[in-house]
């Protein structure tokens, strides 16, 4: 009877030590997990706290002040900031792309060029995206930027904007016309990075917008193995860039002559002026549907 109760004794004593030690183990990462977002939601309330302060500071327009807290509200929809490069560091490099894969799959489905491109150079394009996020009214880029300043392909996730027609050196009191829409599974802003020119154009958010955007270096490593595509982006590139010069030429017969038989609209429905790419998305497809 001693043996048994001794026996007994130990195998509860090694079963409560066991039990005290799993719980302390659920109970720190419980912990941890409440820490972490407990930081992660304190770092957000600190960039709104420091971002009111500045605008205070500097006196800005309230119309300015609701635009940047409209940005924080997009850009961190769950009101939390975390240092995301800081923590996909830590992973190996399988986990690291499996997780960005995943936080750009969405753009799959949305933007026709990635959906029809070999898996490798999405993957390649879901490790350099970024997300940037533009007010309505607001100019992502304007004609004659340098592209070399930023160099970025943009990636609209939602949200509309208008390409406005070129300048042309027309006097001020000319106020450039859309001569194409963009709306969710475009992109833009290739036409200056694969041609190396300047911006040719400008492009005025109609929406608030979302976009994913890529570098120019990191696009151009992504398509290194594959030059059939490479060449294919090139030639969308320059028919781009052909159609916003004839465009913008019709946008200014237009302004000088007002009576113009063939309208803009007329212009920009003619089927040589219709974008490839653009045509493939639901967007532009329902827009069809609404004329």
């Amino acid at each position: 009877t001693e043996g048994y109760c001794a026996t007994e004794y130990w195998f509860t004593l090694v079963c409560l030590y066991i039990g005290f030690g799993f719980q302390t183990y659920l109970t720190s990462q419980f912990l941890t997990i409440l820490v972490e977002m407990s930081i992660s939601g304190q770092r957000f309330r600190e960039e709104v706290r420091t971002a009111g302060e500045y605008m205070r500071h500097k006196g800005l327009p309230a119309d300015v002040r609701d635009r940047v807290r409209e940005f924080y509200a997009l850009k961190y929809r769950g009101k939390k900031v975390f240092d995301e490069r800081a923590i996909l560091s830590r992973f190996s490099t399988p986990i690291r792309q499996e997780i960005l894969n995943f936080n750009s799959r969405e753009l799959l489905i949305f933007v026709p060029l990635l959906r029809n491109c070999p898996s490798e150079i999405f993957k390649g394009f879901a490790r350099a995206f970024e997300n940037s996020v533009h007010s309505i009214g607001e100019d992502v880029f304007l004609e004659n930027d340098d592209a070399a300043d930023e160099g970025l392909l943009y990636f609209l996730r939602s949200g509309t904007a208008d390409v406005l027609a070129q300048s042309r050196g027309l006097p001020g009191k000319y106020t450039p016309k859309p001569i194409a829409s963009l709306g969710e599974g475009c992109y833009f802003g290739d036409v200056a990075l694969l041609l190396d020119v300047r911006r040719t154009a400008t492009v005025r958010c109609t929406t608030t917008c979302i976009c994913y955007t890529i570098e120019r270096e990191s696009l151009l490593a992504a398509l290194r193995d594959f030059p059939y595509v490479h060449k294919y982006m090139l030639t969308i590139a320059r028919r781009r860039y052909q159609r916003i010069e004839r465009l913008s030429i019709a946008a200014e017969s237009a302004f000088r002559d007002p009576g113009e038989s063939r309208s803009l609209e007329d212009v920009r429905a003619d089927p040589s002026n219709v974008d490839e790419e653009d045509a493939q998305t639901d967007f532009y497809k329902g827009h069809l549907e609404q004329l």
